[in-house]
């Protein structure tokens, strides 16, 4: 039972709509951790991966990498520098720990209410790398719904990640309708769209289908990106996602 797939907005690439977050495999060995990634990408076609330097998840993603063939899969990480000096480095960092040539997105990482302007060194550099072949996408994650809804006016951010659950929680600076306003306007904007906090950070486990459904089922969501650190958790959710989006779980 493979995950249905979507394109992430006009000019994203086409993955899962189950994107596999990889901050709960720390557990594991990076060995472990890459066998699980490659687990979940064989058999449920999760192989949009997402990570981030300070999920310490890089060297499980690099061993997955390693045993999936890097392309195959699709893979984010994040900057959380500011300036285009500091997003250099993070990204020759990031690059070396995953040991690839280029990521298939980039996003300005956890931008806080009000600093858009801040990372605007940071967003610079990310661009210039897009056109040396070393990001394929640029984005921004943020929990703030004022700072997607600058995004969304914002030339050469593909791709946005933000906060989105039912009970509204682990949003910043606003409400759960700012932020369904946000993201939509993202969308008309032709940004791809991936919620996350669709659990609430494991407050919503007791709630897991429904929340799922609010979330994937926003007209303006293209995916959503869970957490997971096991294969009944991957089989679970996929098999969820699937029965959402009406396709066989056979």
């Amino acid at each position: 039972m493979l995950c249905p797939t979507v394109k992430l907005g006009r000019w994203g690439p086409l993955v899962p709509r189950l994107i596999f977050g990889t901050e709960h495999i720390i557990h594991l060995s990076p060995e472990e951790g890459g066998a699980l990634l490659d687990r979940a990408r064989r058999d449920y076609g999760l192989n949009h991966w997402d990570t981030a330097p300070a999920y310490a998840s890089h060297p499980h993603v690099a061993a997955g990498l390693a045993q999936a063939g890097r392309e195959k899969v699709v893979v984010t990480s994040k900057v959380p520098e500011k300036s285009a000096g500091q997003a250099r480095e993070r990204v020759r960092k990031i690059l070396d720990e995953l040991d690839t040539d280029y990521l298939d997105i980039c996003f300005l990482h956890n931008v806080a209410e009000g600093s858009f302007e801040a990372h605007r060194g940071a967003l610079e550099y990310l661009r210039s790398a897009k056109e040396d072949g070393l990001v394929r996408h640029v984005g921004i994650s943020s929990h703030v719904p004022a700072i997607l809804l600058e995004a969304a006016g914002e030339e050469g951010i593909e791709i946005v990640c933000g906060t989105l659950n039912l009970d509204g929680s682990r949003i910043e600076g606003g409400s759960l309708e700012d932020m369904r306003r946000a993201l939509a306007a993202c969308n008309d904007a032709d940004k791809g769209v991936y919620a996350i906090k669709v659990l609430g950070v494991g407050d919503l486990v007791h709630r897991l289908e429904e929340a799922i459904e609010f979330a994937l089922c926003q007209s303006f969501v293209d995916a959503v990106n869970i957490g997971m650190s096991n294969l009944q958790e991957v089989r679970q959710n996929a098999e969820i996602v699937a029965r959402l989006m009406g396709e066989s779980t056979e």
